[in-house]
This record gives structure tokens, C-alpha cells and sequence, in this order.
């Protein structure tokens, strides 16, 4: 249970967006954005920085993939 919610919560984007004002307490996504938002152009570097995000998720999802696999079976056998 705590890997799935660590994965929700590195990529929940809404929440963060209406509770922090300030931009030294941003989470990755909405520094992505903002940078989305001011250079739009650049996509290259927005998908680098997209690929930045993703690896610790893609990194402890390698890590305990027999666990996550395991309780997805768990969840739906009840």
C-alpha cells in the first residue's frame, strides 16, 4: 500500500496546484508545467524533464514489481 501511494502522490499535479502559492515548495510537475507554460517551444527539454519525473517512479516499479503485482492479484480475487 505505501509504494502505491507514493506513486500517486509523485504524480498528483492538482491538489499541489491549489494548495501551494509558493514556488520554493513546487513538486516536479508544476515546475514542469511552469516551464511548459513559459517556454513552450523548447520541447525537447520538457520531455527531458518529463523523463527526469518518470525515473523514480519507473525505478522503485522495477524494484518492487513482484510486491505491486502481487497485490493487484490480491485486490482482485476479493
Amino acid at each position: 500500500m505505501g509504494i502505491t501511494s507514493f506513486m500517486a502522490y509523485w504524480n498528483n499535479f492538482v491538489w499541489p496546484v491549489m494548495t501551494i502559492t509558493s514556488p520554493e515548495l513546487y513538486q516536479v510537475q508544476q515546475y514542469l508545467a511552469a516551464f511548459r507554460g513559459e517556454r513552450s517551444s523548447e520541447l525537447g527539454l520538457l520531455m527531458a524533464g518529463s523523463a527526469c519525473a518518470a525515473l523514480p517512479i519507473i525505478i522503485i516499479f522495477l524494484i518492487f514489481q513482484r510486491q505491486i503485482i502481487a497485490n493487484i492479484k490480491m485486490a482482485g480475487l476479493k
